[in-house]
């Protein structure tokens, strides 16, 4: 209870909120159709400057998300978490397959509608549908990671957390 506190306090504070705005909540309960492309292996922190990537030292795929939902809010879809379903359907010489979860740390303004570009070598245009999901963190904590400051801000960056922040 006095975590939870004071982790509330600290987001009121710094003026930050767990879901960026109406829209991207939306995506956590309504299916989107669209298609995956790839843009090869991707390391770094990507358009959102979330590093490291993917949160809670967990290893699942980092992913770019069409300009349409990266851009709700300010950047409203960094940090999230997407359940992607694929069933081969679709050209090229890498199908994607199965039910598998990526985290979003880059924006793709290239994608069609509800587009995904995934962080890995590959090619194609595959049908796929996707929902925005918790991300994997299980019962690990939040945490904070000062990055710099001068006379006119500070930047903090939230670790860590299962759902997208917003400042």
């Amino acid at each position: 209870m006095i975590r939870t506190l004071a982790i509330a306090s600290l987001f009121f504070l710094l003026g930050l909120s767990l879901v960026s705005s109406q829209s991207i909540a939306s995506l956590f309960s309504t299916s989107q159709q669209g298609h995956a492309t790839y843009y090869g292996a991707y390391t770094g922190g990507g358009e959102c400057s979330l590093d490291p990537t993917p949160p809670c030292g967990s290893s699942i795929l980092t992913v770019a998300m069409v300009t349409q939902y990266y851009t709700l809010g300010t950047s409203g879809a960094c940090g999230m978490c997407v359940q992607i379903t694929g069933n081969g359907t679709g050209s090229g010489g890498s199908p994607v397959t199965g039910t598998f979860t990526v985290f979003v740390n880059n924006e793709c303004p290239s994608c069609d509608k509800n587009g995904i570009d995934l962080g890995k070598s590959g090619d194609g245009v595959w049908d796929i549908s996707w929902t925005a999901v918790p991300c994997p963190c299980g019962s690990s904590s939040i945490q904070y990671a000062y990055q710099g400051t001068n006379a006119n801000y500070i930047k903090i960056q939230v670790q860590n957390h299962c759902v997208p922040v917003a400042s």
